[in-house]
C-alpha cells in the first residue's frame, strides 16, 4: 500500500528543481578559503544541478585553493552546510 501511494505522489506532483534545494554559492566558499589563507589567485569553484538517474534533484558545489608551500603537509578538507 505505501508504494502505491507513493507512485502516485509522484505521478500527481511536479519534480522539484535542483535549484530550489538552495546553494551555498561561490561568494561564501571563496571567502572560507579567503580565511584559511589560500591564495586566491588559485581558486576554482564549480556548480552542478541536475537531475539524477533517479529522478531527484541534485546541486553539488566544489572548489579548490592551493595554500603555498608550507602548507603542502596538512591538507584541508572544508564541508559547509
Amino acid at each position: 500500500m505505501t508504494a502505491a501511494l507513493l507512485e502516485a505522489m509522484k505521478i500527481n506532483t511536479k519534480p522539484i528543481k535542483p535549484a530550489a534545494l538552495g546553494v551555498i554559492g561561490k561568494d561564501h566558499i571563496e571567502k572560507r578559503f579567503a580565511d584559511v589563507v589560500c591564495e586566491m589567485q588559485s581558486f576554482q569553484y564549480k556548480k552542478v544541478t541536475e537531475i539524477d538517474d533517479d529522478g531527484l534533484p541534485v546541486v553539488i558545489e566544489t572548489a579548490f585553493g592551493w595554500r603555498g608551500e608550507e602548507s603542502e603537509a596538512e591538507r584541508r578538507i572544508i564541508a559547509d552546510g
